[in-house]
């Protein structure tokens, strides 16, 4: 059986909602399209489809007939990387890494212990980046963010299902737990990809609310301390 596979473009020509509205309108009817997702603001449109039914370069194609322009999407992820002791090291996995197909930039910190990577989401993952360091002797998991929302309006565990698998939907997300009792909902994601404002958002647009707790405390796993502003509410991190 052949799953289902996510194509990610870059598009450009895009001015308003009805341009969204247009491509997913016209994408969605497409046969062999599972969903399509376009983001304005980050120019970037995601579309699941079955790859027996629809090519990426014919989505690609349907896409520029729309009166738009795609391209691929460039990513970008960062990489807590441990096991790291000296330049050497970091030259190891920028030189081997810069020569995968689809990786676009490599950039390591060995202070930091981590390192910063772009590339091609249609011909790469996030995932098999991490899997190419650990390959090599070292340790690499991807550097995502942890919140947690409280969420007002949740009478049962329908509605707890109903959040956790429209936000675990959402292109970035990594894992959420939605605690009925405590009105809660632990979210964690990767900070490149999606923020914590669409994920509040997305929570509202379900029928909740979604609002930031008294000293609403979230952290950037395996980080140092920071302090940010995201949206409507301020995050922190250690």
């Amino acid at each position: 059986m052949i799953s289902d596979a996510t194509a990610i473009f870059r598009i450009e020509g895009m001015t308003c909602q009805s341009c969204v509205r247009n491509i997913e309108s016209k994408l969605g009817d497409t046969l062999g399209i599972i969903s399509a997702n376009v983001d304005l603001s980050k120019s970037r449109g995601i579309f699941k489809f079955e790859p027996q039914l629809i090519t990426h370069q014919e989505i690609s194609n349907s896409i520029d007939d729309a009166g738009f322009i795609a391209s691929n999407y460039i990513e970008e992820v960062f990489v807590t990387i441990n096991g790291m002791t000296c330049m050497s090291c970091v030259r190891n996995i920028e030189s081997n890494l810069a020569t995968k197909k689809g990786v676009v930039n490599v950039s390591v910190d060995l202070k930091e212990g981590r390192g910063k990577f772009q590339y091609d989401s249609n011909l790469i993952t996030s995932e098999q980046i991490c899997e190419m360091i650990d390959d090599m002797g070292f340790e690499a998991n991807i550097l995502t963010q942890e919140v947690t929302l409280s969420v007002i309006g949740m009478k049962c565990n329908k509605c707890v299902k109903k959040i956790e698998d429209n936000v675990a939907d959402v292109y970035g997300v990594k894992d959420i737990k939605v605690n009925l009792n405590e009105k809660t909902a632990v979210v964690e994601f990767d900070p490149a990809k999606v923020n914590g404002t669409s994920i509040t958002q997305r929570i509202i647009s379900l029928g909740f609310e979604a609002k930031d707790l008294n000293n609403f405390q979230g952290k950037y796993k395996q980080a140092s301390s920071y302090i940010i502003t995201l949206g409507v509410f301020t995050v922190q991190w250690s």
